[in-house]
C-alpha cells in the first residue's frame, strides 16, 4: 500500500492547515535523505526515519511511500506529544492492494506497551484501538487498488468515528479518557516487533 501523507492532531478535524494542535504532519514525499529525513511539518520536529519503505512518485497529491512488505515502516520517534491527548483527530491517504491480512496505517506503542493508538486496515474493514482496550470499525468499506482518505476521531470517554471519503462509515461511545501518556514509540506503516500482512 501507498501512504501519501498523514496528519495526527488534537483538533476535532485537521485539515493540510497546521494549527497550535497539530502534533504531526508528513507528506512522505522525500525522494532522498538519510536518518530522520522525512519532515515532520507541524513544526513540532517529530521526523521520521524510514526502514524499507520506499519512495514512489505515485502518491495521491505528489509523490508518496510504499509499504510493500512486513517490515516497511517510518519511525516518527517516541515524542511525549502523542498521548495523553484527550480528543485527537488522525487522517491519512492510502492506497491498499490487497484487501487480506492486516496493514497498519499509524501505530504507537511497543511490545511492552502496544496499541495506544492504533489505526489499522484489517481486510476490507478500517479500525481504531485505543489503549489496546476500546476499539471501533467500519466494515466492508475498502477495496484493492483505490484511495482513500480515512478519518479518525476520538473525543475521551465521549465519542469515536471512522470516516472514509468523508462518510462517516463506523462509530460509537468512547471508554478511555485518553491515550496512554509518556513517550512511547510511534510508527508509520508495520513495526518490527508485530507480525503485519504485506501489501
Amino acid at each position: 500500500g501507498t501512504y501519501s501523507s498523514l496528519i495526527w492532531g488534537e483538533s476535532a478535524y485537521a485539515n493540510y492547515q497546521t494549527d497550535s494542535n497539530t502534533v504531526g504532519l508528513w507528506h512522505l514525499d522525500e525522494i532522498l535523505g538519510s536518518g530522520a529525513y522525512l519532515m515532520d511539518s507541524s513544526g513540532r520536529g517529530n521526523n521520521g526515519t524510514p526502514t524499507t519503505a520506499s519512495y514512489t512518485s505515485s502518491g495521491k497529491i505528489s509523490g508518496g511511500r510504499a509499504f510493500t512488505a512486513t517490515n516497511n515502516y517510518v519511525n516518527v520517534g517516541s515524542s511525549s506529544t502523542f498521548g495523553g491527548l484527550t480528543s485527537f483527530t488522525l487522517e491519512a491517504w492510502i492506497y491498499p492492494t490487497t484487501v487480506s491480512g492486516e496493514h497498519r496505517i499509524f501505530d504507537r506503542g511497543s511490545s511492552g506497551s502496544p496499541n495506544t493508538i492504533l489505526l489499522y486496515q484489517s481486510g476490507a474493514n478500517l479500525s481504531l484501538l485505543v489503549n489496546n482496550a476500546d476499539s471501533v470499525t467500519a466494515s466492508n468499506v475498502l477495496s484493492a487498488n483505490q484511495w482513500y482518505h480515512v478519518v479518525a476521531v476520538y473525543v475521551g470517554n465521549t465519542s469515536k468515528e471512522l470516516y472514509v471519503n468523508g462518510v462517516k462509515m463506523g462509530s460509537g461511545t468512547a471508554t478511555q479518557a485518553s491515550p496512554t501518556a509518556g513517550s512511547i514509540a510511534t510508527w508509520i506503516g508495520c513495526v518490527s516487533w508485530t507480525t503485519c500482512s504485506s501489501y
